[in-house]
């Protein structure tokens, strides 16, 4: 996918994998991941923890079927009460079963790893730093996804102070909400470049991720509210499909550098509207971060 790729010596940590899908839209599968030329994988896996938690999703499983089961039989009986009873807790086994995968989707350093490199286009994106700042980190980001949230809540704010702020390396987000798993993410995404049509992007994007994963329509609006956006115009652009194919486009060109979850990120040296580098997956430290830029920067 690139012409000169950089070898990457970073970990990858997957963090969800659903396909994300346009509200009101049935999902679809994921396209295949694409694996550049220069990939080399890591030959150690583990998968101990994914066998564990494989194995509690398969007992929560067969608790929740055994409840189905039970309320099938009063359903017969006529007893609608109990029969009610029995639905509540079937949902209430789902959710745990829910809440099991989604906070328990990052991997540690033993599982699977793979590295491999990317060339992207950020033509048009948003840009936080300098455009002409010598390294470019993009993120393919979920608002609702917690993984993405502690990223910005821990390792953003060093590396703006560190790198950003500096002039040598430069930010942009790309969309790629996760709606099976996010129902608010596309939601979100959309109110995002609504707070651009406006030059308030980065403020709107800060908001969104401070909400914590609330982001109905009615919270996004609170959110933004003390930003001095135009709020008739945000609120009717917010509630339009008129920024639904610029995300589509950014979650279609993730998915043709094998994106398939939140976040991930590209890690290069800028070339205009081009980035070309490595690709690190899920929410590291700073520290993985501020290693990767000086040692491109000591390339240079």
């Amino acid at each position: 996918m690139t012409s000169n790729p950089e070898p990457s010596s970073l970990p990858e940590q997957p963090e969800h994998s659903e396909a994300p899908q346009p509200p009101g839209q049935a999902p679809q599968p994921a396209g295949q991941a694409h694996q550049p030329a220069a990939a080399a994988p890591v030959l150690e896996v583990r998968l101990n923890r994914r066998w564990a938690l494989g194995l509690a999703a398969v007992l929560a499983l067969t608790a929740a079927g055994s409840v189905a089961g039970g309320a099938r039989a009063l359903f017969g009986s006529g007893d609608a009460a109990q029969a009610r009873e029995q639905l509540a807790a079937i949902h209430g086994e789902l959710i745990r079963i829910r809440q099991v995968l989604e906070t328990d989707m990052e991997p540690d350093d033993e599982d699977v790893q793979v590295q491999r490199t990317a060339r992207l286009s950020v033509s048009g994106a948003p840009i936080l730093g300098s455009p002409n700042a010598p390294l470019t980190l993009v993120e393919f980001t979920d608002f609702q996804c917690p993984f993405c949230a502690r990223f910005h809540s821990q390792t953003f704010p060093l590396l703006l102070k560190a790198h950003v702020d500096a002039g040598r390396l430069r930010y942009i987000a790309l969309d790629f909400p996760l709606t099976g798993m996010h129902p608010d993410a596309f939601r979100a995404a959309r109110a995002s470049h609504c707070g651009e049509e406006q030059g308030r992007y980065w403020e709107v994007h800060a908001k969104l991720y401070g909400q914590r994963g609330q982001l109905g329509r009615s919270a996004i609006l609170a959110a933004v509210g003390g930003l001095g956006l135009d709020k008739a115009r945000f609120t009717a652009c917010l509630d339009s499909d008129a920024q639904d194919s610029r995300i589509e486009k950014s979650v279609s060109q993730g998915r043709s550098i094998g994106v398939t979850g939140t976040p991930t990120f590209i890690l290069g040296r800028t070339q205009g509207a081009t980035v070309v580098g490595r690709v690190i997956v899920g929410a590291q430290p700073f520290e993985v971060f501020d290693e990767a830029i000086n040692s491109l920067l000591q390339r240079s």
